[in-house]
Order: structure tokens, then C-alpha cells, then sequence
């Protein structure tokens, strides 16, 4: 499978009457995780202001357990039922999530707010094997990348933008009415005008057929994602492509709990400089991204995960190798903004590359399984980027912490890889 393709008149045509039917559901993606952002950054402020230290990992816990229970579900509903119908339930459910929310966050109900983040984590597990099962089937083969990379970009500026808007929020207002903080109503109101929106915008999604109309449903659950998983082993190529997505996700939470530690610990930081070291590799992926939409019309995307890892070590090495150097507090920090920035870019090319492959490798009546089944995969490495990144603080400081991250990355690529290079042939 190759992205190396040159565009043909006929192709861009195509691609911009595709781009015209995909448009309805990347609204309706965008707007979906606006809100979660927006919702969840909104309730991280409450939790501080509140002292509840115990609230981000339960929110993160709640998020993501619902991709390893409904991922094989979530696959199977976007095989089975035109992409649609799945879309429209799954924005059916976001806003219920957000009146749930909307009514937490009013009353200070930190159940209700528990309960919305697990129903959002429930709706993006839904939605996104349609969403992305649906790239292929409008886009040609060597123009899915390109297509990934800008719904990549799309969404870093939506995730940025309700992070960034959720802290204005709070803090707008005209001060309390009836004992309820403005700034609440103000959030509670925003996500539901959003979650409404998002719904209404759902029903100009275009139809199309549904891809295996007679799959039998996966009673087994997650059972059944991990043995579709023990099956996709027998293909080197699809392994390498779930384990790069899967490894670039757990980096990126690993690399929040550390840049968290290192900005407001070990430099003596506020939240401002610690959350622009975030932004820095967030807006880095999606500029590796639509750099990757270049690349691979030259080289094969497999052949340049091995020295892309090389290339990611390289730079954690040397955030590790900052402290050690004769300057200024304000110099390694900057130093160091620069190469977050450039690992996300790395992080991009990597991943970007990747995800478009398990989009197209699969035939198209199992696409959405295979998708469910990356997305069990990446947030089971979420899951363990907790613990992980908790084990290693624990063990050195938060920059050397990097070169932990380098052989981690070093070690995990060069064993998806080494069975690639026997079947070259295969993948062309």
C-alpha cells in the first residue's frame, strides 16, 4: 500500500467533491472534541481550584475505559450500519453527555461530571472508527494521508481552542446568580449549544452504503478486539502501523505528566510557560502531519519509522542533555520549547503515515474493525502512560526522563520493524 502516487486532473476533482461530502462529518467531528476539551479543561480548573487531586486520573480513567470495552461494538456499528446512522447516534449521545455535563458542572456535581467524561469517552469510541472508515471510501488510496493530515491539523486547532477558551470562561461573568458561579452557566451553556450544533449538523452527512450489511455482532466484546488483534500479528506491515500509532499516543501522555513536572517542579514555572511547552509538541504533530502528506509521495512510509525513531531519541537525549549546560533557566527553557516542538513534528511524520495505512490496509468490510481495534490498542498505551510516566518521575528528574522516553521508542520501533524488512515486496 502506497501513498506515492501522482495527482491526476481526474483525481482533484474527485478529491474536491469528496472534500464537499466529507466536509458535514469533520464538522461534526471538530465541534465533538471542541467540547470535550472545553469540558474537560473547564472541570481540571474546578478540580484544582477545589483541591480535588483525585479528579484527573479518575477523568482520564473514565475516558478512555470505554475504548477497550466498545471498541469491537464501536467497529462492528460502523460495518454493519451505514456510517450515517452511526454518526447521528453518536451525536445523539454526545449531547445527552453534555446535559449530564452542562448539570455537573451548574450544581458542582463532580458524579455528573464524571458521568459526561465517561459518555464522551462511550461517543468518541463510537464515532471514531466511522469517521475514519470513511476516508478510504471517499478519498483515492494515495490521497488518504493528505486527508488524515488535515483533519490532523483541524483538530489540534480545536483541542488548543477549547483548552484555551475554557479558562476565559470560568472566569467571564457577571459573578454568581442564585449561589451559582456565572462562569459554570457559562460552560454548561457553551458545550450544549455546541453538543446541538453538532447534531444538526450530523443529518447533512452524507449516505452511503453500508460495508457488511450481515456481520454478526461481537457478543465477546472486548475479547474480540484483542483477538482481532492476535490475527492482524500475521500481517508485519498492519502491526507496525497500529504499534507506531500506539506508541506516539503513549509518548504524547507520558510527555504531558513530564513536561508538567519539569515546567512547574524542576524550572519553577507557572502554568502559562508549562502549558506553551505543551502546545509546542501538540501543534508539532500537526505540522509533522502535512509535512508527511509530502513525504510519502516519495518514500515508503515503513522504510522511515526506523530512522524517525532514531531522529525522536535523538532530540529526548538532548532535552535530557539541557540542564547540564552552562546557561541561563530562560535559555533551557527555550531550548528545550524548540525541541518539544521538533519531536512533535517527528511525532506527526510518524503517526500520520500510520494512521492512514490502518485505514486502508483492511478490506472494506472489516476496516471498521481494524480501526476499533487500533483505537483499543492506543488507549490501552494511554491507560499505561500513567503508571508509566508516574514510575519513571519517581525514579529520575522530570528532563532526564527523556532519555528513558528515547530508549523506550528505540526499543519498541526496532521490534515492529524487524519483520518488515523480510516482506518489502508485499507493501508497494
Amino acid at each position: 500500500m502506497s501513498f506515492t502516487k501522482e495527482l491526476s486532473a481526474r483525481d482533484t476533482k474527485h478529491i474536491k467533491q469528496a472534500n464537499g461530502k466529507f466536509a458535514a462529518m469533520a464538522a461534526c467531528y471538530g465541534m465533538g472534541v471542541f467540547n470535550d476539551n472545553f469540558f474537560r479543561q473547564a472541570t481540571l480548573l474546578l478540580a484544582v481550584v477545589a483541591g480535588e487531586n483525585w479528579y484527573p486520573g479518575a477523568a482520564m480513567a473514565l475516558f478512555a475505559l470505554p475504548y477497550l470495552l466498545f471498541s469491537a461494538p464501536a467497529g462492528w456499528l460502523a460495518d454493519r450500519y451505514p456510517k450515517r446512522y452511526v454518526v447521528i447516534g453518536a451525536k445523539s449521545l454526545e449531547l445527552m453527555a453534555m446535559i449530564c455535563g452542562a448539570f455537573g458542572v451548574i450544581l458542582g456535581s463532580w458524579a455528573l461530571m464524571l458521568a459526561m467524561v465517561c459518555l464522551m469517552g462511550t461517543q468518541s469510541a463510537i464515532f471514531n472508527p466511522a469517521l475514519n472508515g470513511s476516508l478510504p471510501e471517499l478519498f483515492p488510496s494515495h490521497y488518504v494521508n493528505a486527508a488524515n493530515a488535515k483533519l490532523r491539523v483541524a483538530a489540534t486547532g480545536t483541542i488548543l481552542l477549547g483548552v484555551a477558551c475554557a479558562g476565559f470562561a470560568l472566569d467571564a461573568g457577571w459573578g454568581a446568580m442564585m449561589g451559582i458561579e456565572s462562569g459554570r452557566i457559562i460552560v454548561g451553556a457553551v458545550i450544549l449549544l455546541v453538543a446541538i450544533a453538532g447534531l444538526g449538523v450530523s443529518f447533512y452527512v452524507p449516505h452511503r452504503n453500508a460495508a457488511d450489511p450481515g456481520a454478526s455482532f461481537p457478543w465477546t466484546g472486548g475479547l474480540k478486539t484483542v483477538k482481532d488483534l492476535w490475527q492482524i500479528r500475521h500481517d508485519p506491515f498492519l502491526t507496525l502501523a497500529i504499534g507506531m500509532v500506539t506508541l506516539v499516543f503513549f509518548l504524547g501522555a507520558v510527555k504531558i505528566l513530564i513536561v508538567n513536572e519539569m515546567g512547574i517542579e524542576q524550572y519553577g514555572r507557572g502554568e502559562a510557560m508549562t502549558s506553551g511547552m505543551i502546545f509546542a509538541a501538540m501543534s508539532g504533530i500537526a505540522i509533522g502531519g502535512l509535512i508527511s502528506s509530502v513525504v510519502v509521495k516519495k518514500i515508503n512510509w515503513h522504510s522511515l519509522m526506523m530512522p524517525l525513531a532514531i531522529a525522536i531519541s535523538t532530540v529526548f537525549c538532548a532535552i535530557a542533555a539541557v540542564p547540564v549546560l552552562p546557561l541561563p533557566n530562560f535559555v533551557h527553557l527555550s531550548l528545550i520549547l524548540f525541541m518539544l516542538a521538533l519531536a512533535g513534528i517527528i511525532g506527526g511524520l510518524m503517526v500520520i503515515p500510520s494512521q492512514a495505512f490502518v485505514q486502508l490496509r483492511p478490506a472494506p468490510e472489516k476496516r471498521g474493525a481494524v480501526i476499533a481495534a487500533c483505537n483499543f490498542s492506543v488507549f490501552s498505551g494511554i491507560l499505561l502512560s500513567g503508571p508509566a510516566g508516574w514510575g519513571i518521575l519517581v525514579l529520575v528528574k522530570p528532563t532526564t526522563a527523556f532519555s528513558l522516553l528515547a530508549l523506550i521508542s528505540l526499543g519498541i520501533v526496532w521490534g515492529l520493524t524487524w519483520r518488515t524488512r523480510h516482506h518489502e515486496n508485499k507493501c508497494s
